[in-house]
């Protein structure tokens, strides 16, 4: 009997995980509906641009990405800085967010689900933005 219960308890522990999300993604789906919409998107950005402006000058600059530690970061700050100043400002900051955004809604009803923020292109670019 306990060696039963022990094996439904494994069981459900690993369903539970198969089903679990990334907590970025938990964290900007605000209204936990599975799906992140325009909105929540527009308020993670914000969130992580912040988060990556240290000094607050309202510019994200290589270093304050981590562009030479994380050749990804390095390539994503590249399509982020549209006028190649070597900066990236809010508005560029956004406008490539929602560029992606777009990209990887496959299904294009608006909003992120957790199987296209978890494809495989999509998550390696996806986590500059939340």
């Amino acid at each position: 009997m306990k060696r039963i219960t022990l094996i439904i308890a494994i069981l459900i522990m690993i369903a539970g995980n198969v089903y679990a999300s990334d907590s970025k993604f938990d964290k900007a789906d605000a209204n936990k509906d599975g799906n992140i919409d325009a909105k929540e998107f527009d308020s993670a950005v914000n969130n992580k641009f912040k988060q990556y402006d240290k000094n607050n000058d309202g510019v994200v600059d290589n270093k304050e990405l981590n562009v030479a530690k994380d050749a990804g970061a390095a390539k994503e700050f590249q399509y982020m800085d549209k006028n190649k100043d070597g900066k990236v400002s809010k508005d560029e900051f956004k406008a490539a967010a929602f560029d992606r955004f777009k990209l990887f809604d496959k299904s294009k009803d608006g909003t992120l689900s957790v199987p296209e923020y978890e494809a495989v292109r999509a998550s390696p670019i996806l986590k500059f933005y939340f």
